[in-house]
């Protein structure tokens, strides 16, 4: 569980969402790939 502060109410808890991790793990690995072919292009980006 997460404790998440919520200006309204105070402290809340936050039961964990393994979807949302899904999706930021996927976009992680991605953005790695589009990076590497970056250095690999030779590009100074």
């Amino acid at each position: 569980m997460k404790i998440e502060l919520c200006k309204k109410n105070g402290l809340k808890l936050i039961e964990p969402n393994n979807n949302l991790a899904e999706e930021y793990y996927k976009n992680a690995e991605e953005t790695l790939k589009v990076t590497n072919l970056i250095k690999d292009s030779g590009s100074n980006m």
